[in-house]
C-alpha cells in the first residue's frame, strides 16, 4: 500500500445526516490510502491526481448540510465524478475537474477548503445559495481559475488576500450580495486580466486600493452599497477600458477626478449617495458613450453648463438631484436627443423650465422639484404644452418651486403646475385669457368652460383653430376631432379644479392627451 499525497480535509460541522457525513469521510480515507501496490509509478501519479479531484468534491459535499433540490443526489459511487451534476471535466485531462457550477440550488452549508485542490479548475460558480462561513484562502491556489462567482450568499469575514496571489488568469470575480467585511485587498491589483470586479452590497470598509488602477483590462468595477470611504484614487484614470463604474451608496469624499482623455468607453457612471463635493469637471461631460450619469445626493456645486450636451451622444439618464447646483436649466439639454430621464430636483436652480425639452422625443420623466424655478406668465408655462410632443412622457414632478397658479391670483402651491396647465389648456382652445375683464364676481375661465361642457363645448372653442386658409370661413369639424376636443377640455377642467385634492395627476393628463392625439393621427 502506498500514498503519494497527504490531504488536509476539514469535515463539515452542520446538522446533516450523520450516516451520510460518516460515509463520505470513510470514502475519502479509503481513496487517500488504498492504491494497489502493483500499479506502475506513472499510473499511480495519474490515479492520485484523479483521486485528488474526487476527494475534493466529496469533501465539498460533506460541508453541505441541506440540499433541498437534490442537486448533489448524483454525487455517489454509482457515477463517475465527471458525470455528477454541476461537474465538468476537461478534454485533454478527462478525469480532472475544470468547472463546478452549482448556482441557484439553495444549498445550505459552507465552502470546503478542499476546493483549493481542484488545480485544473477554470470556473467556480456557487452563486445564489445559502452558503455561510468564510471564503477559503485555499481558493488562491487555483492558478487556472478564470471565473469565480460566490454572489448572493451569506458569506462573511474578509476577502482573502490570497485570491490575488495566483490570479493571472482570473477574468471575472463576483462576490456581490454577501456579508463580507474588511478592506478590499490590494493584492487584487495583481489580477491583470480581470475584466469584471463585482463586490456590490457587502460591508466593505476603507479606501479603494490604488492598486486597482493596475487592472488595465477592467470593464466593470462595481463597489456600490458598502461602507467605503476616502477619496477616489487617481489611478482609476488608468482604467481606459472601463464601461461600468458603479460606486454609489458609500461614504466617498473629495471631488470627481478629471477624466480628460480617459474613460472613453464608459457607459454607466454612478456615484450618487456619497459625500462628493466640488464642481463637476468638464471632462465628465465629454464622455460621448455615456448612457447613465448619476451624481445625485452629494455636495456638488456650480452650474449646469450650456455645453452639457455638446458631446453626449447616447445619454439616456441624467440624475443630479439633491446637490447644491445653481443657475438655470440650460435649454441646450434638448441636444441630448436620447434622454429619457432627467432629475435635477432639490438644488438651487432658478429661472424657467425651458420649453426646448419638448423636442426630446424619448423623454419619460422630468423631475425639477425643490428648486426656485418660476412661471409667472403664460409663456413661462409653454414647456407644459411642449412636453406633449414627447410621445413617451409620463411624469412631470415640479412641486416646491416658485411656480404660481396662473390665472388664480398668483398664489404658490405644490399643485400649481397642474392647475396652471389646466388653465393654459382652456385658454389655448377657447382663445380667452383667464384675466379677461368678463371674469369677476365668482365667474372664471374654468366656470365659463364648465357651463358649456360637454354638450355646447364646440360653441366656446376658438373658431381660429378651424378657419380655412382662404379666410375666416369656419370649416367642417369631423366627429373624431370633436371627440378629441372634448377630451382635451375635460383634462383642462380636471386640472383646474379649485380644490387641489380633486385635481387629476399630471401623468394621467398626459396619457389622455396622447390618446387624443393618436386619434387624430389615425
Amino acid at each position: 500500500m502506498t500514498s503519494s499525497h497527504l490531504f488536509l480535509i476539514k469535515t463539515g460541522t452542520g446538522t446533516g445526516t450523520g450516516t451520510t457525513t460518516l460515509s463520505n469521510i470513510l470514502l475519502i480515507i479509503s481513496l487517500c490510502f488504498f492504491i494497489p501496490s502493483n500499479a506502475a509509478a506513472t499510473t499511480t501519479t495519474t490515479t492520485n491526481e484523479t483521486e485528488t479531484d474526487l476527494v475534493a468534491l466529496l469533501s465539498f459535499k460533506s460541508f453541505i448540510w441541506n440540499d433541498p433540490s437534490g442537486a448533489l443526489s448524483s454525487w455517489n459511487s454509482s457515477f463517475h465524478h465527471c458525470r455528477w451534476q454541476g461537474v465538468t471535466c476537461g478534454r485533454r485531462h478527462p478525469d480532472r475537474v475544470t468547472a463546478l457550477a452549482l448556482n441557484s440550488f439553495q444549498l445550505d452549508g459552507q465552502i470546503s477548503s478542499s476546493l483549493g485542490n481542484l488545480t485544473f479548475l477554470r470556473s467556480l460558480n456557487l452563486s445564489d445559495n445559502r452558503l455561510s462561513g468564510n471564503i477559503p484562502e485555499e481558493l488562491g491556489r487555483l492558478s487556472r481559475l478564470r471565473h469565480l462567482n460566490l454572489s448572493v450568499n451569506s458569506l462573511h469575514g474578509s476577502i482573502p488576500s490570497a485570491l490575488g496571489n495566483n490570479c493571472s488568469n482570473l477574468e471575472y470575480l463576483y462576490l456581490r450580495n454577501n456579508n463580507l467585511g474588511g478592506t478590499i485587498p490590494s493584492s487584487l491589483g495583481q489580477c491583470r486580466n480581470l475584466r469584471i470586479l463585482h463586490l456590490k452590497k457587502n460591508f466593505l470598509t476603507g479606501r479603494i486600493p490604488s492598486e486597482i488602477g493596475n487592472l488595465m483590462q477592467l470593464e466593470e468595477l462595481r463597489l456600490s452599497i458598502n461602507d467605503l470611504t476616502g477619496t477616489l484614487p487617481p489611478t482609476l484614470a488608468n482604467l481606459t477600458n472601463i464601461q461600468f463604474l458603479d460606486l454609489y451608496s458609500n461614504s466617498f469624499t473629495g471631488s470627481i477626478p478629471d477624466m480628460h482623455g480617459q474613460f472613453e468607453s464608459l457607459q454607466i457612471f454612478q456615484i450618487n449617495d456619497n459625500q462628493i463635493s466640488g464642481i463637476v469637471p468638464r471632462s465628465l461631460y465629454n464622455l460621448s458613450n455615456l448612457v447613465v450619469l448619476d451624481l445625485g445626493n452629494n455636495y456638488l456645486q456650480g452650474f449646469l453648463p450650456t455645453y452639457i450636451c455638446d458631446s453626449f451622444q447616447t445619454l439616456q439618464v441624467l440624475l443630479i438631484y439633491q446637490n447644491k447646483l445653481k443657475g438655470q436649466i440650460p435649454s441646450s439639454l434638448s441636444n441630448c436627443t436620447t434622454l429619457d430621464t432627467i432629475d435635477v430636483s432639490w438644488n438651487n436652480l432658478t429661472g424657467t423650465i425651458p420649453s426646448s425639452l419638448g423636442s426630446l422625443q424619448q423623454l419619460y420623466s422630468l423631475q425639477v422639484s425643490g428648486n426656485q424655478l418660476e412661471a409667472k406668465t403664460s409663456s413661462d408655462w409653454s414647456f407644459i404644452h411642449a412636453l406633449i410632443n414627447c410621445t413617451n412622457f409620463q411624469y412631470l414632478i415640479a412641486a416646491y418651486n416658485q411656480l404660481q397658479e396662473y390665472g388664480m391670483g398668483g398664489q404658490a402651491s405644490t399643485e400649481g403646475d397642474v392647475y396652471s396647465y389646466g388653465i393654459l389648456l382652456l385658454e389655448m382652445f377657447t382663445g380667452i385669457s383667464p384675466t379677461d375683464e368678463r371674469f369677476g364676481d365668482g365667474l372664471s375661465l374654468h366656470k365659463h368652460v364648465e357651463t358649456a361642457f360637454p354638450a355646447q363645448v364646440m360653441d366656446i372653442i376658438d373658431t381660429k383653430l378651424f378657419s380655412s386658409d382662404h379666410g375666416n370661413e369656419k370649416t367642417f369639424v369631423p366627429e373624431y376631432s370633436q371627440e378629441c376636443l372634448v377630451s382635451v377640455i375635460q383634462c383642462g377642467l380636471l386640472c383646474s379644479k379649485e380644490l387641489s385634492k380633486e385635481r387629476i395627476a399630471m401623468n394621467d393628463v398626459l396619457k389622455e392627451l396622447n390618446l387624443a392625439r393618436n386619434k387624430l393621427l389615425v
